[in-house]
């Protein structure tokens, strides 16, 4: 599972929302990978340079996770576009710890 959401212009890039998400997920049982974790070690690279490393990330995961306001964030959009269009299974965060995500 694929954890994606709005980062820029958002006080520690959104990392407590990522981080909690997570725990929520790992809880309902979903194995997790999110941006955060990847990029740990990766500190003052672009936003293409993470994009490129997260969506080969996105790619070997099963389905995507949305936070809250990921429509407003354009690298969330482009990944939520690439899931679907892979035919990766994409609902909120919410609709996947609550068992309405379909799975």
């Amino acid at each position: 599972m694929y954890l994606s959401g709005p980062m820029t212009g958002i006080e520690n890039l959104n990392r407590e929302a990522f981080m909690l998400a997570a725990v929520a997920l790992r809880g309902a049982g979903y194995t997790v990978v999110c941006p955060h974790e990847l990029n740990v070690d990766q500190q003052g690279l672009s936003w293409h340079a993470y994009m490129k490393r997260d969506v080969q990330a996105l790619a070997g995961c099963d389905g995507v996770a949305l936070l809250p306001n990921w429509e407003s964030s354009r690298g969330a959009v482009i990944e939520a576009r690439l899931a679907r269009d892979l035919r990766m299974e994409t609902h909120t965060v919410a609709e996947w710890v609550t068992g309405r995500g379909g799975a």
